[in-house]
């Protein structure tokens, strides 16, 4: 028959495999006939034969292996209040992630992950000792309960004995409607504004299917599996157009009906009931190539009006930006990426006139590189960084001179800090680690918190401190959060001080 060897499959619809392997065999290129309840495969050499008796073996293999016979469903609950929690990561040996959970607590292991009885699985969670369980423990309909870390305290003496906790207290607010890491976002009265953002779940391990509804593994088809079942850097990637308004006095969330740009790693700033949204990066329509972003969106609340600028000379991801009186100064960031993984990384300043619409550029800063930046009077700080590295140091730009300073390091290396000031202080967050540093008396305290998060956004309303989204890394996993916080700055006088010295 024109030069191909037949392979004849009788009865297959009484097959399980059956539709997978009609799939599959697709996905290889087999010439295929079928007639009601059987299959004509051919093929032209004995090596495709090889392949195609070896790929019938491990989908009959897989199916007929009582592990797959069913996926395992559960929900997952705090010992002690007994309510669901949310964004629980399972990881399985090698860790790999498997599924997460959604809103409600509830998880899926589906049967095509391919777990065995000797798979150890992990349950994690921020704010949650990790909870392990071998695969042949779990049952249908599972419940799993994770423990609260414990606040420990600890005894100093200051002018008498007084007890101090070790890190410091937050309790959970509500949630962003999307989980989100670098995106834009202003203080604007009482009410929180969040734009765009990265919605990525990043994972350098190897993946099989697709990241659906926070469950891996969710292809409906072999041929599914196997063009995801690859080593990626992304199972998923996008980026936001929605914007997000978070109502401080209610503790609410809502969204609003107007669609935003798709993009990420940018900055919003406000002035005089305008929104600003500027820099960043964007994908392009299929997804294979992202572009810097040189469109200005200009928001105004009361009108509910969006106008676009397409000037911006300071075309960066990742870049640090303060509002001067209508003013805005954009410093550094990353602006390409080579092919070899290489970044570019930007030393140059400018200068925005809201007022005038005009662009101006300021002296250079002196190293260039990734950076976030807050306003302190005349000052800006340019606190951390990264270049290749997480950097320590901390920078000064005098706005009046036009003239740059060092002024000291930190002891902990931050790579974009989320940022708040009030007073002479300004507070930092990144990776479990919050800091204060008061301008006047150079003194730097650095307090523990069990938030191991990047990619937030900080800010201080009445003595609180409220931290928005961000990325939770482990295991080589980065996933976006839709958590938030909120903290009282006064409590720091009762934690423990990890270190503290003056620069």
């Amino acid at each position: 028959m024109f030069g191909f060897r037949e392979f004849i499959l009788y009865n297959i619809s009484e097959w399980a495999c059956g539709n997978t392997l009609f799939h599959l065999i697709k996905v290889y290129g087999f010439k295929i006939r079928q007639n009601e309840s059987k299959i004509l495969i051919l093929w032209k050499t004995n090596v495709m034969g090889k392949i195609l008796t070896l790929l019938c073996m491990g989908v009959f293999w897989m199916y007929a292996n009582p592990i797959f016979a069913q996926d395992i469903q559960g929900v997952v609950l705090n010992v002690l209040t007994d309510k669901p929690v949310a964004d629980v990561y399972i990881f399985s040996e090698g860790d790999k992630l498997v599924a997460s959970t959604n809103a409600d607590g509830e998880f899926q292991l589906l049967s095509s992950l391919g777990l065995k009885n000797r798979s150890q699985l992990i349950f994690s969670h921020v704010g949650f000792e990790d909870y392990k369980v071998d695969f042949k423990d779990l049952q249908e309909q599972t419940v799993i309960y994770l423990k609260q870390i414990e606040e420990q305290l600890d005894e100093v003496t200051l002018n008498g004995k007084r007890k101090l906790h070790s890190r410091v207290q937050y309790t959970e607010i509500a949630s962003l409607k999307d989980r989100l890491f670098d995106f834009g976002a202003v203080l604007q009265g009482n009410k929180i504004y969040v734009d765009g953002g990265n919605l990525s779940k990043e994972n350098n391990a190897f993946i099989s299917g697709d990241f659906n509804n926070g469950n891996v593994g969710s292809s409906t088809t072999m041929q599914e599996q196997l063009r995801s079942a690859e080593i990626r850097s992304y199972f998923f990637k996008e980026y936001s157009d929605v914007m997000h308004v978070y109502d401080i006095e209610n503790n609410s969330w809502a969204t609003l009906d107007k669609k935003f740009r798709k993009r990420a790693y940018h900055q919003m700033l406000s002035y005089k009931n305008n929104l600003y949204m500027l820099g960043g990066r964007f994908y392009s329509k299929n997804h294979r190539f992202e572009y810097l972003d040189n469109m200005t969106e200009v928001f105004n609340i009361a009108k509910d009006t969006v106008i676009l600028d397409n000037t911006n000379p300071h075309e960066a991801t990742r870049f640090g930006a303060i509002n001067f009186k209508g003013n805005f100064v954009l410093f550094g960031g990353s602006v390409k990426q080579h092919k070899n993984g290489s970044v570019e990384y930007s030393k140059e300043v400018h200068l925005f006139d809201a007022t005038s619409g005009y662009w101006y550029a300021l002296k250079d800063m002196p190293d260039a590189k990734e950076v976030n930046a807050v306003l302190v009077g005349d000052k800006v700080y340019l606190i951390g960084g990264f270049d290749g590295k997480e950097l320590k140091s901390i920078q000064t730009f005098d706005l009046k001179s036009g003239e740059w300073a060092n002024e000291g390091s930190l002891r902990t290396a931050m790579e974009y800090p989320a940022l708040a000031v009030l007073g002479n202080s300004i507070y930092m967050f990144e990776n479990g680690i919050l800091a204060s540093y008061n301008i006047n008396t150079k003194s730097l305290k650095e307090y523990y918190i069990n938030l191991q998060l990047y990619g937030s956004h900080m800010f201080i309303y009445n003595n609180d401190l409220y931290i928005i989204g961000g990325q939770y890394r482990n295991r080589g996993v980065a996933l976006p959060t839709s958590k938030c916080y909120k903290l009282s700055l006064r409590q720091l006088e009762n934690t423990k001080v990890i270190h503290m010295n003056t620069l």
